[in-house]
């Protein structure tokens, strides 16, 4: 018995600036991998985007979680279009007191998760390492419990480094 995989690809017209586009997919996605520069990146480490002129393509395996990213994707890239406020100064470099940052983030994962003092996380064995440079979760056991600590530290992260924008 052979198991296949199959490619979706889905490419959608758009007019916008590429500033306004990686900026709301961030917001939806988290960090985005670049993979060429700013013509090709990645989202929920699953979903490539390319942008070709004024043609965004989207391409992943088919499955249903990726099918949802992919159109989390679509509805940001649609919502970039029609956005008609100028973003500016869009960066993922902006500077974070990462002390601050880790305590936060530590409160955060110990309410979500803790039992009176102690952070215990839920079914005892799952473990998720964070790395606070690069805002990394690696959780090898489970990759839906490493995707809610990745959403929690990205979300954390995007509220304490908002964005400027231009109104």
């Amino acid at each position: 018995m052979s198991m296949s995989q199959i490619m979706q690809r889905q490419s959608i017209h758009y007019s916008g600036s590429s500033t306004a586009l990686r900026y709301l997919i961030s917001q939806v996605a988290g960090l985005l991998e670049s993979i060429e520069g700013d013509k090709k990146m990645k989202a929920f480490n699953a979903v490539d985007i390319t942008i070709d002129h004024k043609i965004v393509t989207l391409e992943w395996v088919a499955n249903p979680v990726n099918d949802m990213y992919a159109d989390a994707i679509v509805a940001a890239i649609l919502q970039a279009d029609l956005l008609d406020i100028p973003i500016k100064n869009v960066s993922t470099s902006v500077k974070v007191d990462r002390m601050h940052f880790k305590i936060c983030l530590v409160k955060i994962l110990s309410q979500k998760y803790s039992k009176g003092k102690n952070c215990m996380l839920p079914l005892m064995k799952k473990r998720a390492d964070i790395d606070l440079t690069n805002l990394e979760v690696k959780c090898p056991t489970d990759e839906t419990f490493q995707q809610i600590v990745q959403t929690a530290v990205t979300k954390l992260y995007q509220s304490l480094a908002p964005p400027q924008v231009d109104t």
